[in-house]
């Protein structure tokens, strides 16, 4: 009469050595060492072996199937983020009216290969097939800050940086000063015209030095304007 000889074998996931899991394994005797393996793992795996038959338990190596997922090797059940993003770099520019620029955008692409399971998609950190991130360009690029005719900015350039995280930085204009003509008791005159500073053709944060002063009738100013505020001494 047939009996069965049982023996209880350890796996050895081989890309995790430290996963072992005990099943079950029998033999019928006298079925030359035809072993059946009774064990959910075995639906899953590729099996590289046994020991000798005569020794009753067994040693099972298991390579789980991996593969490589990338821009150029995509797959359904990796989401893309876990091997290409993108960071911004944004200079934003306000307070100058209809006149504000519009938003400098930067954009650094990075990219990887991961190593994944093909089953459940799972990432296999330092798997084989994965490498570092990198990405299209070292660094941000320096912006200058737009010169904006009767505004001045609180910044001349936005340096660029390394960085791995997006970033968004913010310029701030304001209208330039103008001419205030003052009559000798430093009170304003009247109906009289108050010229605006200009920008500066190559820097957003200065003014040019000097400005044509307004004439007036019944009074003259001798000064090449420097100030906001002119004193105008009456005719004689």
């Amino acid at each position: 009469m047939a009996t069965t000889l049982s023996s209880n074998p350890e796996y050895i996931n081989l890309q995790r050595k430290n996963a072992n899991q005990a099943g079950s394994m029998f033999r019928m005797e006298g079925s030359q060492n035809h072993f059946y393996i009774n064990d959910p793992l075995a639906d899953y795996y590729q099996k590289d072996g046994n020991t000798a038959a005569t020794v009753p338990v067994f040693i099972i190596t298991m390579k789980m199937p991996i593969i490589r997922v990338d821009a150029d090797h995509p797959n359904e059940l990796v989401d893309p983020s876990a091997y290409s993003r993108q960071i911004n770099f944004v200079v934003k520019y306000d307070d100058a009216g209809e006149l504000t620029p519009k938003d400098n955008v930067q954009t650094i692409d990075f990219k990887r290969t991961v190593t994944a399971s093909p089953i459940t998609g799972k990432i296999i950190e330092d798997g084989k097939y994965t490498t570092p991130w990198q990405s299209d360009q070292e660094s941000f690029s320096d912006v200058v800050v737009p010169v904006v005719p009767g505004y001045h900015a609180d910044q001349k350039m936005i340096n660029g940086i390394k960085s791995v995280d997006s970033i968004e930085k913010t310029v701030n204009y304001a209208p330039n000063g103008c001419i205030i003509p003052v009559d000798p008791d430093n009170k304003e005159l009247k109906d009289v015209k108050q010229p605006i500073y200009k920008t500066s053709a190559t820097d957003a944060t200065q003014v040019e030095s000097g400005i044509l002063l307004p004439k007036v009738k019944g009074y003259n100013c001798n000064y090449y304007a420097r100030r906001s505020r002119q004193g105008y001494q009456g005719n004689l």
